[in-house]
């Protein structure tokens, strides 16, 4: 049986190739895996709160906002303004919704909470249009 001769250049280029293939293989996967992207062709950037940091106030105030959001949700309100969903005087939070990533639309007066504008209320809680909280301030 004859073994067939390769050349050491032809080994070498297949194998230089074979790394490269690989090497571009895995950067595309961890480039769809890290940033996923949205039917609309927007990049989908996951909320930044995460569970560990919420205190039991702070939890409070959120479920006030989930609340908020699915009463206005079920009213027909378009989210995708980023209207502000309301305040509670008793916790000393206002409810608002933007994008994520954040959009110009949401820095519009008329989409922020009047109350929080204008100092009355100190803190708020930021949902995105899903309902999924951004952040808290």
């Amino acid at each position: 049986m004859r073994t067939p001769k390769f050349n050491p250049r032809q080994i070498g280029k297949f194998v230089v190739l074979s790394v490269v293939g690989v090497v571009v293989a895995y950067v595309i996967i961890m480039l769809i895996i890290a940033e996923p992207i949205t039917p609309s062709g927007k990049s989908e950037t996951k909320p930044v709160v995460s569970q560990e940091i919420i205190s039991g106030s702070d939890q409070v105030a959120i479920d006030a906002a989930k609340q908020a959001y699915a009463e206005a949700k079920a009213s027909g309100l378009d989210l995708t303004t980023g209207p502000c969903l309301g305040e509670s005087a008793e916790t000393g939070w206002v409810f608002d919704v933007a994008h994520l990533p954040r959009e110009p639309i949401d820095d519009l007066p008329e989409n922020q909470c009047p109350q929080y504008l204008a100092g009355k209320i100190e803190h708020f809680v930021e949902l995105d249009v899903r309902g999924a909280v951004i952040r808290l301030k």
